[in-house]
C-alpha cells in the first residue's frame, strides 16, 4: 500500500517538503465534536 501518516495536533507538524518525497498518503483529523477544528488541519488546508 506505501506510507500513510495521520496528522492532529498530538503529532506535531512535519516539514512537508521532505514529507512529500516518502508519503503516498495523508489522514488528517478536521473536527473533533462540532465546533473544534483541529489547528494542524488549518495549517495544512
Amino acid at each position: 500500500m506505501g506510507y500513510i501518516v495521520d496528522m492532529s495536533k498530538w503529532n506535531g507538524s512535519p516539514d512537508w517538503d521532505t514529507a512529500a518525497k516518502h508519503l503516498d498518503f495523508v489522514i488528517a483529523r478536521v473536527q473533533d465534536g462540532s465546533n473544534y477544528v483541529d489547528p494542524v488541519y488549518k495549517e495544512i488546508q
